[in-house]
């Protein structure tokens, strides 16, 4: 049985290795799949003139908000 034990302890390093490879390659996998749906988005905004407007607009509003907000915070302070 003891020649056996350098074997089992080999076996049981492999499951570990391949089980963090696999971690690995999912998250790669998610990575990659954001990285391909941001792609698609700017690609569908440079190639969209109408997008590109709606996402200036929507921004324009969103700085607008937060200017506000921060302003608020600044004279509360005060």
């Amino acid at each position: 049985m003891s020649s056996d034990a350098p074997f089992m302890e080999m076996w049981l390093a492999g499951a570990v290795e391949i089980t963090a490879l696999r971690a690995q390659l999912e998250q790669l996998e998610q990575a990659w799949l954001r990285a391909e749906a941001d792609a698609n988005y700017w690609y569908a905004i440079a190639n969209n003139p109408e997008l590109a407007a709606q996402r200036d607009r929507e921004l324009s509003d969103t700085r607008c908000v937060d200017v506000r907000h921060a302003r608020a915070q600044l004279e509360r302070a005060a």
